[in-house]
């Protein structure tokens, strides 16, 4: 551990004096918080920025670690972190970020924050969680506190925070400390390895493991050391008594890691679902079944997944499936919405349901999640429009409810869910059937088909459906490829993933997924509350030159634009354009018609900019050439300038504060592009990007060299774009 670079606080008379030794950034934020607020804090009378001094005015009251904290003061208290958070920039809430009982002066039945040094734009649990560790212990009293804050409090988010807060108290430790905190750490922080993250999900829901002992026959090997959690033993066609039969042998490989734990209950539910799926259509037409017990066993499995996905030590199903007298085949077809972090994340989201119908087989998980979830009932019906027998019958008007349910007593109320959707047809064709029984209706789905919408220019399904996604069902046109080549030569797996635009460093594929559906739905002007929604600091960046897309030269120019559409924000860069005259305006003119982008490169003219405005993009971004004059007359809203940290056509620095003051009132973004770095890959200049971002209201990215996830998270948390071009380029569409 080092040794800290410790503040020196003077006081003189009525005064404090403050000297930031411990870094630049920390004396920029203290600046910032002094001139920002204009209550419960003490006055600032000066500041000394060669000396990264400020002068304060004394408080004279008591330190919150020198009084007893009743309920009066806790709800001063919480009036007080009411009024930091009522700041607020580009969505993220001003918070003290260090929040102790130190920090905290009550004087004259008020009170005052001190110490702005860690402060930032973040969540608001970020004071919270410092809260609950440091000042108030006292259940009720945090109750009130929370009463007075009067909103919906993440206990989870808090709980998150609350390591993070703890892992920066270890960071910052000497080695006197460190012991005495990190006991104090070791109660909050829940260290496991084996825990399941978003990240470690790739397209068809599958987890990376780095061996698979106990579980060899259950994985493919894809790399050194590294194993997917499928094989062809997942794909294999079995009976109904061989379902039965390998569900038990999987349960005794319990007790597992979390991780392998799921892996191996990926294969018990697609077993129980198997054969639960068998034995509804048995009941539907009137054999004898084992429904009660497969309806169970799926619940169970379904449970166990969800643990996993909470990273709960799971606890495996108490019931067996039986089997039948005579054996039969079962239909070998995969679940549908294969993402279970998908359907986790969604229906956790979808509170306002009351009993949930789902049609067999895209539908057969949601039933049970909504069951483990919320607590909701549900059934399902066996229709589907692809089943065009069960289609003719209802063309026909001889279709009934009874037909297609072994449910004869739904309630007056219910909602249909459905995994995945295109035409949504099914949908419809189930509303009608229930309506003509007098039951109200409610539609909702999953993921859609946003491509065959597109393709076919309709998207009045969506009119219908109460709950609604962007996220898109791409997979339908790829699925099968990929389980091939899982089957045939593992090797091959993520090569073949990276070839469909999937498996990135930065995104998770649910939120590629995302923001394909968005894209299209952005280009329709079609608006949607999603169930889900997809946070990302994440911006693409495209050079387009001789009239090709840079490192997707191999691809047909409509294949490398579709892996494009599946970003949240795409900076299209000519580089023609820069050197010349641009040679592109078609290829840009093509991507446009997919995705809303920002374009630049080389722009020097009103001319182009108005030029780039009228062929359809979102903003256009100036660097090198841009001017007052030349931005003056432009929406504001529709304008990013570029700040390259050396200019280069001198090769000098730049003051980068000086560009943002002059530029500010005439873009809505910048670009902070690190010279240095770009191009290389090998990191960012993500900490001047830091320091900048403080100083102007308008958003801003870091652009030049980041080359890990890291780094956009550190960025994300200062709510700033991170710009990555080579390094998804080269490292995924090779």
């Amino acid at each position: 551990m080092g040794i800290r670079n410790i503040n020196k606080i003077y006081e003189e008379n009525d005064i404090i004096i403050k000297i930031v030794k411990e870094s630049k950034l920390m004396y920029e934020n203290e600046k910032y918080a002094y001139h920002l607020l204009n209550k419960h804090i003490p006055k600032m009378i000066s500041f000394d920025d060669k000396k990264s001094s400020i002068v304060l005015e004394k408080i004279n009251g008591k330190r919150l670690s020198e009084i007893k904290i009743d309920e009066k003061i806790v709800i001063k208290l919480a009036k007080a972190i009411k009024y930091l958070h009522s700041y607020t920039k580009n969505g993220k809430y001003f918070v003290h970020g260090d929040l102790h009982k130190d920090n905290i002066i009550y004087y004259n039945n008020e009170i005052y924050f001190i110490d702005f040094s860690c402060s930032k734009y973040d969540t608001k649990e970020v004071d919270y969680a410092a809260i609950e560790i440091h000042i108030i212990k006292d259940k009720k009293l945090l109750n009130l506190f929370y009463k007075e804050i009067g909103e919906n409090i993440n206990k989870d988010l808090i709980r998150k925070e609350k390591v993070k807060h703890a892992l920066s108290h270890l960071e910052w430790a000497n080695e006197k400390e460190f012991k005495e905190i990190y006991k104090k750490s070791i109660k909050i922080i829940e260290k496991n390895d084996d825990l399941i993250k978003e990240d470690d999900f790739d397209y068809l829901g599958l987890i990376k493991l780095k061996d698979n002992s106990k579980i060899e026959k259950l994985v493919s090997k894809v790399d050194e050391n590294i194993f997917v959690s499928r094989s062809k033993e997942y794909y294999k066609k079995k009976t109904y008594n061989e379902l039965v039969i390998f569900r038990e042998k999987l349960k005794r490989l319990f007790p597992l890691e979390i991780k392998k734990a799921f892996v191996v209950l990926e294969y018990m539910l697609n077993a129980s679902y198997r054969v639960f799926y068998e034995d509804y259509k048995r009941e539907l037409y009137g054999k004898k079944s084992n429904l009660e017990i497969s309806r169970r066993c799926l619940e169970e499995d379904v449970k166990s997944i969800i643990d996993c996905l909470e990273n709960k030590i799971t606890e495996i199903s108490k019931t067996s499936l039986r089997k039948l007298d005579k054996d039969i085949d079962t239909e070998n077809r995969l679940i549908e919405a294969d993402h279970k972090m998908l359907l986790y994340k969604s229906i956790k989201n979808l509170k306002d349901c009351s009993y949930i119908v789902s049609p067999l087989y895209s539908g057969v998980l949601i039933g049970p999640f909504f069951k483990i979830i919320h607590g909701l009932e549900y059934e399902y019906v066996k229709f589907g429009v692809h089943d065009q027998n069960m289609k003719s019958l209802y063309d026909e008007g001889n279709l009934k409810l009874d037909d297609i349910s072994i449910n004869k007593n739904f309630p007056k109320k219910i909602d249909i869910i459905d995994g995945n959707i295109g035409s949504g047809l099914t949908l419809i064709i189930l509303r009608k059937l229930f309506e003509e029984n007098n039951i109200k209706v409610k539609l909702g789905s999953l993921e859609i088909s946003y491509e065959y919408m597109d393709k076919n220019n309709d998207f009045s399904i969506l009119g219908n459906l109460d709950y609604k996604t962007y996220v898109s069902t791409r997979h339908h046109t790829i699925t099968d490829d990929i389980v091939q080549t899982l089957c045939k030569n593992p090797n091959n797996y993520i090569k073949k993933l990276r070839s469909y635009g999937m498996q990135n460093e930065f995104l998770s594929d649910i939120e590629l997924l995302y923001n394909r559906g968005k894209s299209i739905c952005d280009m329709h002007n079609i608006e949607i509350s999603s169930i889900i929604d997809f946070e990302s600091n994440f911006v693409l960046s495209m050079d387009i030159m001789n009239k090709k897309i840079r490192y997707l030269e191999s691809y047909p120019i409509e294949k490398a634009i579709s892996i494009i559409r599946d970003y949240p924000k795409v900076n299209i860069i000519d580089l023609d354009r820069f050197y010349g005259d641009s040679q592109s305006l078609d290829i840009i003119k093509k991507i446009m018609k997919i995705k809303k982008v920002r374009v630049g490169g080389g722009v020097r003219t009103k001319e182009e900019i108005e030029l780039l405005l009228n062929m359809g993009a979102d903003k256009v971004i100036i660097g090198t050439h841009a001017t007052k004059e030349l931005l003056k007359d432009f929406d504001p809203n529709r304008i990013i300038v570029g700040l390259d940290s050396i200019d280069r056509r001198t090769n000098k620095k730049v003051d980068i504060a000086k560009k943002i003051k002059l530029f500010e009132p005439y873009c809505s973004e910048f670009n902070y592009v690190s010279v240095e770095c770009d191009g290389k890959a090998k990191g960012g200049d993500v900490k001047n990007a830091i320091k900048y971002s403080k100083i102007t209201k308008n958003i801003f990215n870091c652009v030049g060299g980041i080359s890990s996830k890291k780094e956009m998270e550190i960025l994300k948390k200062h709510n700033i774009g991170c710009t990555i071009g080579r390094k998804v380029q080269e490292g995924y569409f090779e």
